[in-house]
């Protein structure tokens, strides 16, 4: 990165064709470099979940349930404005809603 910017300042005084090439080829690098470094980090938390196995598991477990406990529907409001939480009452609430809708 040092070399880039210095090669930068060096182009915006005086642009030169070499200069150029030459920070056409350190950002080619540069890439390169930062392929690299995802291609680790990538490999580094793979290793890292296969090594804690079932450590993490009740992890997941437990985020299942919260978002199973999250997307459930207990209650409904009619048009009203009045709640309904009875399953059988809810069901057919939803029932209802899609009859009309199709």
């Amino acid at each position: 990165m040092a070399r880039i910017e210095g090669v930068q300042r060096k182009i915006a005084q005086c642009p030169h064709s070499h200069l150029l090439k030459l920070e056409f080829e350190l950002r080619a690098e540069l890439d390169v470099v930062l392929n690299q470094l995802e291609i680790l980090w990538w490999q580094k938390s793979w290793m890292e979940s296969i090594r804690d196995g079932g450590r993490n598991t009740r992890y997941y477990h437990l985020s299942t349930i919260i978002r199973h406990r999250a997307n459930k529907i207990e209650a409904l409001k009619d048009m009203e404005g009045n709640w309904f939480g009875e399953a059988s009452v809810v069901k057919g609430m939803v029932r209802d809603f899609f009859v009309d809708l199709y």
